[in-house]
């Protein structure tokens, strides 16, 4: 009594372990003996909820299991981490002879099957972990080899995940189902394909018939394969044609392609033939999509050596140059621009990938862009905003951008759905713009006193909102030579004063 007393005030005091608990975890069979005839509760359990006899089922030492299961220890104790019982603390370290002297004590055969906090039995943790007496120990013990765990995955799944071959035969001999899904949808052979263990595959594949091999999402055993590059997989699987077809968003060669496979994209393409570098996913991004959106260069040599349209467009109107500008990926625009792609096609929303490397601040992107640029025509395409790329470089700050746009003939008149010109844009908000193009309209009067009648500017020439209403001030028509140039005069003030100013926030950021 006295040293049950102590040992409880020992493990209230947070030590980790009491004498009895380390007698049991050393496999100090003698000492346990002993300090048993001092204690009345066999089930203290220590700071993790651990009791003796699952310290001692943890560590193989089968002397003191029988000591504690002689003085009536209990089996179903769950600890505090994770739920295990002294069955999965055997199970997971493949301690058989613990296991067998647990099963022949428990007064309810139906303790084999016993859950842990996640469900998982037993006989999933000794197949996950290899120990293929164990799982012999538990199959003939009774074992259920198709229960599943909390996230719907069974014994096989275990073992096909970790490439377990022996334990995987001795669970198919057993009645383990080959098509049992996960809450994913993913069976088996879902994951011996994406853990690349193709000894297990083909063992899997040999046993009949197989079911759906569609996952939730719609991808098969291929298209794992494909995503995590295990190309003797794939060649295994494509003899299977059940394996080769998918109605999921993604082929496998997008699968292969947006991971940088290209030893899978090379294989795919050698057994399926060049279709497919053109096939489509659910929103119509072809394989080289994938390629510029991840930047995989080598994967892109090879989609272009075998006819990849490099001006294909998905259902949105991005090109592959589209996504490599809008991700600042240099070497792919490089190769792209190589091979033909045009910088004039628009998305949806109109934007070029000139736009789209503009409002990403891709700098070295955009000016790579421009060196391909010849026309004043390309630099001066307006998006569904109005927006031509001057007015998004200007507003964010880049200075080399814009010079090289007024370099190719960008134009400094463009007006957006606001009214404002690339000057005004520049501004941090739209009240400091509107307030700019009144100051700039009330300038206007004082450079024209030397002229014999006065001018009026029009507010959609001073980049002032078509909406805007400041009132009754000197106008005249835009037409007029003198008014003109010095509208482009001011512009020109405006929009060096705005670069000006950003590249002195940058210096003083830095």
């Amino acid at each position: 009594m006295i040293l049950d007393s102590a040992a409880t005030d020992l493990l209230r005091t947070g030590a980790p372990y009491s004498p009895l608990h380390l007698a049991a975890y050393n496999g100090h069979e003698q000492a346990l003996n002993v300090l048993l005839g001092y204690i009345m509760n066999l089930d203290i359990c220590d700071m993790n909820g651990r009791t003796m006899l699952d310290l001692a089922c943890f560590r193989g030492h089968t002397e003191c299991v029988n000591i504690l299961l002689q003085n009536r220890a209990s089996i179903l104790v769950h600890d505090s981490v994770v739920g295990r019982t002294p069955l999965h603390a055997a199970a997971a370290n493949g301690h058989t002879d613990c296991l067998r002297v647990l099963l022949e004590a428990a007064e309810d055969s139906n303790i084999v099957d016993c859950t842990d906090d996640n469900d998982r039995t037993p006989l999933m943790l000794a197949v996950a972990n290899g120990h293929l007496d164990a799982v012999l120990s538990l199959i003939t013990s009774g074992a259920i080899v198709n229960n599943k765990d909390i996230n719907g995955r069974t014994a096989l799944h275990r073992g096909a995940a970790n490439g377990h071959e022996e334990c995987v035969d001795a669970l198919l001999h057993n009645g383990a189902e080959i098509n049992a899904k996960d809450i994913k949808g993913r069976t088996p052979l879902h994951f011996a394909s994406m853990c690349g263990h193709v000894g297990m595959l083909g063992t899997l594949l040999q046993v009949g018939p197989l079911g759906d091999q569609e996952d939730n999402k719609g991808f098969t055993p291929l298209s794992w394969a494909c995503y995590n590059g295990h190309d003797n997989c794939i060649e295994l699987l494509l003899e299977h044609t059940k394996m080769a077809s998918s109605k999921t968003l993604f082929t496998p060669l997008h699968c292969a392609v947006i991971n940088g496979n290209e030893s899978c994209v090379e294989v795919l393409i050698d057994k399926l033939g060049d279709k497919i570098v053109k096939a489509t996913d659910a929103k119509g991004r072809t394989p080289l999509h994938a390629a510029a959106f991840g930047d995989h260069y080598e994967c892109m040599q090879i989609l272009l050596n075998h006819g990849a349209d490099c001006n294909c467009s998905d259902r949105m109107g991005r090109t592959p140059i589209t996504l490599a500008a809008a991700n600042g990926h240099s070497t792919v625009v490089e190769l792209l621009l190589e091979n033909g792609a045009d910088l004039s096609l628009v998305d949806d929303d109109k934007n070029t990938p000139l736009h789209h490397a503009c409002i990403n601040h891709h700098d070295s992107v955009a000016l790579q862009l421009l060196e391909k640029i010849d026309d004043s025509t390309t630099v001066n395409i307006a998006n569904t905003q109005l927006k031509i790329p001057l007015h998004i470089a200007a507003r964010n700050g880049l200075v080399p951008i814009v010079q090289e746009l007024l370099l190719k003939g960008s134009s400094v008149m463009a007006l957006d759905e606001n009214g404002y010109t690339a000057a005004l844009s520049c501004a941090p908000n739209s009240q400091v713009a509107d307030c700019l193009a009144i100051i700039l309209n009330h300038m206007m009067p004082f450079q024209s006193l030397n002229n014999s009648s006065s001018y009026r500017l029009s507010r959609s020439s001073l980049g002032l909102p078509r909406s805007a209403d400041c009132g009754d001030s000197p106008v005249g028509s835009i037409h007029d030579g003198r008014d003109h140039n010095f509208h482009l005069n001011v512009e020109t003030f405006v929009l060096s004063f705005f670069l000006s100013l950003s590249l002195s926030l940058s210096v003083r950021e830095e």
